[in-house]
Formats: structure tokens, sequence, C-alpha cells
């Protein structure tokens, strides 16, 4: 491992470094270009999906032993009882939707998409937080 000098410090360079000085690059990029800027926001909003999805799936899988609680969505309520599927299927299906938002994300009505998604996790992330305050 070799050590680089910069600014009169002393650190090693490895593929961390090479993955964080890649990610300043972009965003200093994304400062120059309205298009790159859409594509920052798209990135930083899947990754928001992401967080909110993995919140619900944890959330799925606490509340699904209480005897009041029923899941709404009518693809994952026969995978209740199973929940190494339950958890198969929302990574597959989180993943897919990530993949095809990614493609496209440099399209306006994709980042009003990922806006539009982030906003209804959230609203199902404050549906959570008062099934629980009720619970």
């Amino acid at each position: 491992m070799r050590a680089i000098t910069k600014g009169g410090s002393t650190f090693p360079h490895h593929a961390a470094s090479r993955w964080l000085e890649r990610l300043r690059s972009w965003v200093r990029a994304a400062n120059r270009d309205r298009a790159a800027r859409r594509t920052r926001r798209v990135v930083l909003l899947v990754m928001v999906l992401w967080i909110l999805n993995i919140f619900d799936l944890v959330l799925t899988l606490l509340a699904r032993t209480h005897e009041h609680f029923e899941e709404l969505n009518p693809l994952a309520a026969p995978l209740l009882d199973n929940p190494a599927a339950l958890i198969c299927f929302k990574l597959v299906v989180v993943a897919l939707a990530s993949l095809i938002l990614l493609r496209f994300r440099r399209h306006p009505l994709t980042e009003i998409g990922c806006w539009g998604a982030s906003a209804a996790y959230s609203a199902l992330a404050g549906v959570w937080w008062l099934y629980y305050l009720l619970c």
C-alpha cells in the first residue's frame, strides 16, 4: 500500500480513497451540469427508497405476529408466513425498480417518479409510526 501526501498529511491510497475521489469528482461534475444534478438527485432518492423499504420490511416482519395486523399488499400477503420468501420478494422488487430508475435517471419523469415514491413510502413510515404508537 502506498502513501500519498496531500495538504501536508499522509494517508493510504486504496480502494476506499479511490472511491471517495470518484464520488468527489461526480459531485463536482454534478454542480456544473444540470443533467448530472438530476442524476445525483435520482441516485440519492433511490438510496432513500432503499432505506424506507428496509424500514417497511423490518416493521412488517415485526408486526406479522400481531393479531390485528393485516398486510394490504396483495402480492406480499401470502408470503407473511414465510419470512425468507417475504424478504426475497421485497429485495427483488426494490432491486428491479432501482435498476429501472437508475437506467432512466436522466429523464425528468424518473425524478418525478422518485419524488412520488419517496413521498408514498414516507407516508407509509408515518402509518407505521401511528401503528406502533397506538398498539
